[in-house]
């Protein structure tokens, strides 16, 4: 069987594993590494989506179909994926015959032992006498583990996986910048420099925010009990046995809501999508057909047992196993928290992180959706073109054709990339910056008590509330310390503002402040909505006063000033422009702790004059009749909104001052037309 050069040399041709896919019109996921034959020099391009481009003089263009493999085995990136169809494509005879020819050749080699390891079939050719062993994959351009001999082939099976599952790292300058920058002794300097009291401390956070993290990737806000259950979960990580299913199984049911909880592998098929604006399912992502997930899940496990055992750079390690998990998606729930897990569980398993220590890795996640979006995506963009399926009318999807070898064997590199700049952006942020934090935070504390002698609380409070606000305790806080005289407070002030400054400057930047919104934000339990609105009303309700002050302040209409409670009345707290006003009216209701709450919208008389006893009232019954709004709070998540019942719609408080302001204009407006003023 002879394929002859059917291309003028002054062209470009595809050679090695791009020409056995076009010339045997294979369907498989294209190669990253795209080679061809041209008229000029040796030439290497990268591309901006991640794949290469190697070109070559004209004289390394093989002419025959064995050529083309021969040229893949000796200069491309082993690809799986293309090879096991390659050989259920070519005829059995034709390569025996083609091994025979060179049976000691270790390109021949490499690619008789490829064929046994992928088919299952032994071919028809004696072992390879005793010669140098080759190894399988070389390691200049792939991740590898250290490898087992074979003798029959003298190869050594350097692969990460076996023939159920087996991904592939190709070695890149992306990948190649990552590990140069030893993540894993930053690491451990940043730890060893931290007080061991404090680092317990930062490590406790460190655990809660990987699990909220998490969480919230998934669109979650998990209760106090899943928390807990995760955390400890993350905190057995080293010893979870990624070799029995059972352990699997409880994991899936302590993260998940208990409905969903599962006793085995699913058996449906699913995928992810979203819904369209017809109710049409637009599909992004297939899982593996329900039937191929047990042998999928097999290979992964023993995948991982190799891995481990095979000196593989960790953060790869990490990054083909956790994944890995998530492509194959073996649960109908939960697998995305459990994917995030695993990448911990390899971190701490390989002892790249500090004993003990877990970088929250899912924060960076959160922090770069769209670069975990692409990672993720650079799977499944090239698995999609390639699976047959129909969906019904009750969106039920059915794989049509045979997709396994798809999640088998794919080019893991993508997801090992990102990995390496997750983890390198969650050991500078994350670790060091609330090791610094906590620091920060107590040389602040003891500041504070060097001059009143506090409960902890009220010292750990007074402290937060002056380094939020860059030094400074704010009017609105000062009221919640009534014990402390100004002087000590203004003592205090000076205090942490000398104890945190680096040079001239104070440590309140953006990312400093983002430390303590977050540290604040992780002491809040998760509340009901009842409890939402019965804790947090009253706040909202100021928070709505004090940004409609903000908002008009300084601000004019025709020449008329916004002013907020220019002259005592009954409500004290009211906006006015010229002859309207926006009153903010809250009354207890009658045999309850509750307040009602409304805005009622009016037309005032003018201010009195100085030597009177009346003072400005509002009057009803004019030609521009009064507006009342009624206002009830309602939880969304942790927050309280405004529901307006006359708009029928929900605000925060900043957007209901506007809707406020606005409202108040149209009154002006409305009572100088009917007035002509």
């Amino acid at each position: 069987m002879t394929f002859s050069d059917s291309k003028s040399k002054s062209e470009s041709q595809a050679i090695g594993l791009c020409w056995l896919i076009e010339g045997l019109g294979l369907a498989v996921v294209p190669p990253a590494v795209r080679s061809e034959a041209i008229r000029g020099a040796r030439k290497t391009t990268n591309r901006t989506d991640g794949t290469v481009l190697e070109q070559y003089p004209v004289a390394y263009g093989p002419t025959d179909l064995f050529g083309h493999l021969r040229f893949a085995m000796r200069y491309e990136p082993i690809d799986l994926n293309v090879l096991v169809a390659f050989f259920e494509k070519v005829g059995r005879d034709d390569f025996e015959a083609w091994v025979k020819s060179e049976p000691v050749g270790k390109y021949a080699r490499r690619a008789w032992y490829l064929y046994e390891f992928l088919t299952g079939e032994t071919l028809d050719i004696p072992d390879v006498p005793p010669t140098d062993n080759v190894l399988l994959l070389d390691p200049a351009l792939h991740i590898t583990t250290t490898g087992v001999r074979i003798r029959r082939q003298r190869v050594i099976d350097n692969l990460l996986g076996n023939r159920e599952y087996c991904p592939m790292i190709r070695r890149t300058d992306r990948l190649n910048a990552g590990q140069q920058q030893q993540l894993g002794e930053e690491a451990k300097k940043i730890v060893e420099g931290a007080d061991p009291a404090l680092l317990a401390r930062a490590v406790h956070y460190l655990f809660t925010k990987e699990t909220k993290s998490s969480f919230a990737i998934e669109g979650e806000v998990p209760s106090t009990d899943r928390t807990l259950r995760f955390v400890a979960a993350l905190g057995r990580a080293n010893d979870f046995d990624t070799s029995d299913k059972q352990a699997f199984v409880e994991l899936q049911n302590s993260i998940v809501d208990a409905r969903y909880a599962q006793k085995d592998w699913r058996s449906i098929q699913n995928y992810v999508g979203q819904t369209a604006s017809n109710y049409s399912e637009i599909v992004h992502f297939i899982c593996p057909r329900p039937e191929d997930v047990p042998s999928l899940m097999d290979g992964w496990m023993r995948m991982v047992s190799r891995i481990e055992g095979g000196r593989v750079d960790p953060i790869c390690a990490a990054a083909v196993t956790g994944f890995g998990f998530v492509f194959i998606h073996p649960f109908e729930d939960g697998n995305g928290r459990i994917h995030r897990f695993l990448i911990h569980r390899s971190l701490a398993k390989l002892e790249f992180a500090p004993q003990g220590v877990l970088f929250p890795v899912s924060a960076a996640m959160l922090r770069a959706p769209k670069a975990y979006d692409a990672a993720l995506n650079a799977f499944s963009k090239s698995t999609m073109p390639l699976i047959k399926y129909e969906m019904d009318d009750q969106q039920r999807l059915t794989v049509l054709s045979s997709t396994d070898k798809l999640y088998r064997y794919y080019d893991a590199t993508p997801q090992a990339e990102y990995l390496y700049e997750a983890v390198a952006d969650t050991i500078r942020k994350d670790l060091r910056e609330e090791i610094e934090f906590l620091e920060v935070f107590d040389k602040a504390m003891a500041a504070v008590k060097m001059i009143v002698d506090m409960p902890n609380a009220r010292a750990s409070l007074l402290t937060r509330f002056i380094l939020q606000n860059h030094g400074t305790l704010s009017a609105k806080k000062r009221r919640q310390f009534p014990e402390l005289r100004d002087e000590e407070i203004t003592s205090i002030e000076q205090s942490i503002r000398a104890s945190t400054a680096h040079g001239d400057e104070v440590m309140a930047n953006n990312e400093f402040d983002q430390f303590l919104k977050e540290r604040e934000a992780k002491q809040i339990p998760i509340r009901s909505a009842e409890e939402v609105v019965a804790q947090g009303a009253a706040s909202a309700w100021q928070n709505l006063k004090d940004a409609t002050k903000a908002l008009i302040a300084g601000k004019t209409f025709k020449d008329n000033p916004f002013q907020w409670s220019p002259y005592p009345q009954y409500y004290e707290d009211f906006l006015t422009l010229k002859d309207v006003a926006a009153s903010f009216i809250d009354k207890r209701i009658r045999n309850s702790d509750s307040l009602k709450y409304s805005i009622s919208f009016d037309r005032h008389t003018p201010p009195p004059a100085p030597d009177s006893d009346v003072v400005g009232q509002f009057t009803v019954g004019e030609s521009v009749p009064s507006e009342v709004w009624s206002l009830e709070p309602r939880a969304e998540g942790q927050n309280v909104l405004w529901h307006v019942r006359e708009l029928g719609k929900n605000f925060t408080s900043s957007e209901l001052a506007s809707q406020v302001a606005i409202r108040l204009v149209k009154q002006f407006e409305a009572y100088e037309a009917a007035f002509g003023r």
